[in-house]
């Protein structure tokens, strides 16, 4: 696995995270 693609997984990650603490 490529870094920009494990950075990629962590900021999506992220975004879901921050859905969920939204809604």
């Amino acid at each position: 696995m490529k870094k920009c693609q494990l950075k990629l997984l962590i900021v999506t990650f992220k975004g879901l995270e921050i859905k969920k603490s939204l809604q």
